[in-house]
């Protein structure tokens, strides 16, 4: 297994709410807020934001707002964890970028080699769909409308969630007097004589204070406007890239619509980091089981401990081996190198492993390995009676079921060879043989518990091919 796989970032990993049950959460919050008798509807603003998680893609807008973009410069002071003051000033449209300019908005190697020149190309790939998606969606961009613009907030943070690469803030913003503020940078500082007569250099409030203290910090944004006042602003300062999408402009619209939005710029930029970290959030240290090919000797000396657990057959699929996650509402496949790729989106709120060969673009599943709990310490009787008892309509036929037989002596499987073999080929896929795995068998070696080595040897399924096939797949 990769050793970068997973990151370190799952070991922080929560279990993910459905974005459905996350904005009933931040909405419910509004609904509080708006009925405390001191709300003034005209004082504040509600702000909804999701924001790119850089740990899970960190994309590199540099091409991006280094064509056309404003410059400002923001004052940040925070007063405690939730509470935070922000100026916003010396805005300028288009920026001022010189090429000896030291902003990090130049590529760090042009000549990279190799995997890493490779991994820049599926990077450049993603960025270019989603310029290609603000473009098509956009109604208007308005980065020349913040020339000139001085904006002093407070924000207060009221809920904070994860969703996949997802940052979800909703805060209060209160708009402040910037009077003080463009009279300070018009004019400096004021000077006022004190009682000794000696003159001294004060600030007005808060606002100047921050001024006063703070290193700023130069951003270059471009800001574009979706249908229905989604605002997306792209900003890139010091070695950070920063997308956020914004529903503050029309905080009340349609759920399905915003979470549309949502999915499809997630998708757009892949997802996969976060993936294989929440499959080892679900499943620590996992490992794919692999039967194992008996001999002649093997067979007669598991034969008696198979009969007594009661044992299950099936046809071995001549197929690609593939995990299945669905996360909430989404359903990804999981190759054994670890590849991620997206399969669809279903209506069912769900968090599902299932393992899987996966032949003609469908997904057949033999096996369990999550379902609401960790299951791979479980029996093979329990996890198939789990799996039979789901319902597979929810999943929009991206699977075909095949038969697991339940064995309780020689004589059922010698049944299902000769009766039911040749019917699995015909009407599901083709195979080469037949898998028998013991009732009582786990499905990992390992125990689920982190950094513990202590290995559990109770996994017994075999596998035993009737003809010789190769596995290829053509990309």
């Amino acid at each position: 297994m990769n050793p970068v796989i997973p990151s370190s970032h799952y070991l922080l990993l929560d279990k993910q709410l459905s974005l459905d049950t996350i904005l009933d959460n931040m909405y419910n919050q509004i609904c509080i807020f708006k009925n405390h008798k001191l709300y003034k509807s005209g004082d504040i603003n509600f702000e909804l934001e999701f924001r790119l998680r850089n740990k899970y893609i960190n994309i590199d807008i540099n091409d991006f707002v280094k064509c056309m973009s404003c410059q400002h410069h923001e004052y940040l002071f925070k007063e405690n964890k939730t509470t935070r003051y922000r100026i916003i000033c010396e805005s300028s449209y288009p920026a001022n970028i010189n090429e000896d300019q030291d902003i990090n908005l130049e590529n760090e190697e042009e000549n990279k080699k190799g995997k890493e020149k490779e991994e820049e190309n599926k990077e450049n790939k993603k960025i270019s769909k989603l310029y290609t998606y603000v473009d098509t969606n956009s109604e208007k961009e308005i980065t020349e409308t913040l020339n000139g613009k001085v904006e002093f907030t407070k924000k207060m943070t009221l809920m904070t969630a994860y969703y996949f690469v997802y940052k979800i803030v909703l805060s209060i913003e209160t708009n402040l007097d910037v009077s003080d503020i463009v009279s300070f940078l018009d004019n400096g500082l004021v000077e006022t004589e004190t009682e000794n007569g000696y003159n001294k250099k004060i600030k007005s409030n808060k606002g100047l204070n921050i001024l006063q203290f703070i290193t700023p910090t130069i951003k270059y944004r471009k800001s574009y406007i979706l249908h229905k006042d989604v605002r997306i602003d792209v900003t890139k300062y010091e070695d950070k890239s920063q997308f956020d999408i914004d529903f503050s402009r029309n905080i009340n619209r349609e759920r399905s619509d915003m979470i549309n939005i949502v999915h499809d710029i997630m998708l757009l930029l892949d997802c996969s980091n976060f993936v294989l970290d929440y499959l080892f959030y679900l499943l620590p240290n996992f490992e794919f089981q692999k039967p194992i090919t008996p001999s002649l000797d093997t067979i007669f000396d598991i034969a008696d401990d198979l009969v007594k657990n009661t044992f299950f057959v099936a046809a071995k699929t001549d197929g690609l081996r593939r995990l299945v996650i669905i996360i909430n509402h989404l359903m990804f496949s999981i190759s054994e190198n670890f590849d991620v790729e997206y399969i669809d989106c279903i209506n069912s709120d769900l968090h599902l492993v299932f393992d899987c060969e996966f032949v003609n673009d469908d997904f057949i599943p033999f096996d369990i390995l999550y379902h609401n709990v960790d299951l791979r310490l479980k029996s093979y009787k329990e996890r198939i009676a789990i799996l039979d008892s789901l319902n597979f309509d929810s999943f929009k036929d991206k699977f075909k079921r095949k038969k697991i037989r339940k064995c309780g002596n020689y004589s059922d499987l010698q049944n299902f060879i000769e009766n039911e073999m040749d019917n699995e080929n015909k009407i599901l896929v083709p195979n080469d043989g037949i898998i028998i795995t013991d009732g009582a068998s786990t499905y990992t070696l390992q125990s689920i518990i982190p950094f513990d080595s202590h290995r559990i040897e109770h996994i017994r399924a075999y596998k035993i091919k009737t003809r010789k096939t190769v596995d290829l797949r053509f990309k």
